[in-house]
């Protein structure tokens, strides 16, 4: 906007802007403090100081919640900020109308640079906008790429990491060609894939999988079928593996979106793994398999561009070279490395499968997607940003060092569509051809596994007379409350009170309890209060369930709680900072 951009004089410090030049009061240019070679410095400028210890501001700051700092803290000349201020002329990408409608009868958009002219104070109101927005996106960035290269580092043996994205398709080329060939040519999909193990000695060994198709659909079935293709290969090697931690661009028709989350949900019920699903920040996912991709296409480009090169007209003529001539690839000293093609024929992905389900609000915010539950292949949580530190690595979530940025955990339950494939029966499929989505047991018919995850009314729907459940405590030197349930969940009819003086509302889900008092002088040793009145628990409030309860030998009414149970419990439990208030409902007199 400023031909001299934010120059000032250095002995009377006035705005050489070529604004202020042409004004008589130049003096008092309010810009003539700000000097900003690049825009990160601009926008850090206007923000607080970094957290102590830490490279980044507080999570107020960059989503531009804080009043003490943002755009408010720009300086701007007052000749920009009057009403009859200078027009200048400024490149704005817009939607563009195409004239031409989608299939639910809506016209299609698309973006394009288009020079607009405005006055200085219109474009200061719009670069202020943005600017909040930038500052947030290059927050995510950051964090997302950190959180990427801490994974590589530290993941266990019992996890297989993965980078997921499509290649640029590859047009095949030939080196004497007539003129009407120039205009055509076939082209075959590239899926690249990178997995990263780690071997007995604790190396890691890098394979890159390639999936080559003359299936032209990138939509997530055709990712879908990849991952099973690929965990197959994974059984073969032998690996003993818990967890797949993915990471890919935010592609909504590939990886994310609800389909891509429902098959998230799904995996772990098909392979025995569970998911994680990682985003990169929107238009930051360039990485190694972009160059991976890069190479094998340059090297197709030059085997066909050979007078005696090898021929290649399809998918299968490209495996089959690559299979031939690429392979082994060498060791280095950081990591084993070795390349799998994978051919991938137009009928093997079916894209007439759906697999659908109802639209989860807000999950393009989400930069980290779990499919947690291998007993519900519904059951998915999201958080926004990923993290991997130790205690979140370990899946002690409740302990992440990075609670300051990182928000819990939000359950969702994914409400599968009624007139899609995911409703078939097994006996619609054929075994020869079982692909692992075949219909399973519904979350209420699965045997009493203990669950320390999930939403706090599904837990409390799942919850029978006998079972044992967790709630958050009110008290800050406790960690959790211990009951076994009296009465299932029902709903409150009238304003009542118990005899732990909790006052209930009407209309509220409830659940009923004995309280486990820990016993004196003993650690994690507790008796069950069962000659006092149970106590309402609200429903919301039920963290964790069908944990087990050891009876102590030779000792009646006294219950030992496993150090693996109280930490599963523990790690249940939301922070402390962001608790339930109804906790605070919660009175406990039996200390």
């Amino acid at each position: 906007m400023r031909q001299n951009k934010f120059g000032h004089h250095e002995k009377d410090h006035i705005c050489t802007c070529s604004i202020c030049c042409s004004s008589e009061d130049a003096s008092h240019c309010s810009a003539n403090q700000t000097v900003c070679q690049h825009i990160t410095s601009l926008w850090e400028s206007i923000l607080c100081p970094k957290l102590p210890n830490s490279e980044y501001h507080a999570k107020k700051c960059y989503l531009g919640e804080c009043s003490q700092c943002g755009v408010r803290k720009l300086t701007f000349c007052p000749s920009e900020t009057a009403m009859d201020s200078k027009e200048v002329a400024v490149k704005v990408f817009m939607d563009i109308r195409t004239g031409q409608v989608d299939e639910g009868g809506s016209e299609k958009k698309r973006k394009d640079l288009l020079l607009r002219r405005m006055q200085s104070v219109a474009f200061l109101d719009l670069f202020s906008a943005h600017l909040t927005n930038f500052i947030k996106h290059n927050f995510v960035f950051r964090w997302q790429a950190q959180q990427f290269k801490e994974c590589l580092l530290n993941f266990p043996s019992n996890v297989v990491v993965s980078v997921i994205d499509f290649a640029e398709n590859y047009s095949f080329k030939i080196q004497n060609e007539i003129q009407s060939m120039h205009w055509w040519s076939a082209q075959v999909t590239i899926l690249v894939h990178i997995t990263y193990l780690r071997n007995d000695a604790g190396d890691v060994e890098k394979t890159l999988h390639f999936y080559i198709s003359d299936d032209k659909h990138h939509d997530t079935l055709f990712v879908q079928h990849c991952f099973m293709l690929h965990d197959k290969w994974l059984n073969k090697q032998g690996h003993c593996l818990q967890h797949h931690w993915v990471w890919s661009d935010g592609a909504a028709s590939q990886f994310k979106a609800r389909r891509p989350f429902y098959f998230v949900a799904r995996y772990y019920q098909i392979t025995g793994l569970q998911m994680m699903h990682n985003f990169f920040a929107s238009g930051h996912g360039k990485g190694e398999h972009d160059g991976a991709g890069a190479v094998i296409k340059r090297t197709l480009t030059h085997e066909q561009l050979k007078p005696d090169g090898w021929p290649m007209k399809c998918a299968a003529d490209v495996v089959n070279f690559l299979n031939a001539t690429f392979q082994p690839i060498g060791k280095t000293h950081r990591c084993n490395t070795q390349r799998v093609f994978w051919l991938v024929s137009k009928d093997d992905v079916q894209h007439n499968l759906q697999w659908d389900c109802e639209r989860i609000s807000g999950s393009r915010s989400f930069h980290c997607v779990d499919g947690y539950s291998k007993d519900d292949r519904c059951a998915v949580r999201f958080r926004t940003l990923s993290c991997f530190c130790e205690p979140c690595m370990s899946g002690l979530w409740r302990r992440c060092k990075n609670r300051m940025h990182i928000e819990e955990w939000k359950y969702v339950s994914i409400e599968p569509l009624p007139e899609s494939d995911n409703i078939a029966s097994d006996e619609d499929q054929d075994d020869d051809e079982d692909d692992g989505y075949s219909n399973t047991a519904s979350l209420t018919k699965v045997s009493n596994l203990p669950m320390y995850e999930g939403s706090p009314e599904m837990l409390c729907q799942m919850l029978s007379i006998g079972d044992n459940f967790a709630v958050k405590a009110a008290e800050e030197k406790e960690d959790f409350y211990l009951l076994k349930c009296t009465r299932n969940m029902y709903q409150a009819e009238r304003v009542q009170k118990d005899k732990w003086h909790n006052k209930i509302v009407k209309g509220g889900n409830l659940v009923e309890g004995f309280y486990y008092g820990q016993a004196e002088g003993k650690v994690d040793t507790y008796n069950l209060l069962h000659h006092t009145s149970p106590v309402m628990i609200y429903s919301h409030l039920v963290r964790a369930i069908r944990f087990p309860m050891e009876p102590t030998p030779g000792i009646q009414n006294e219950f030992k709680l496993p150090t693996e149970v109280y930490e599963n419990i523990y790690n249940s439990m939301p922070y402390d900072d962001d608790s339930d208030q109804g906790a605070s409902m919660l009175h406990e007199t039996q200390t």
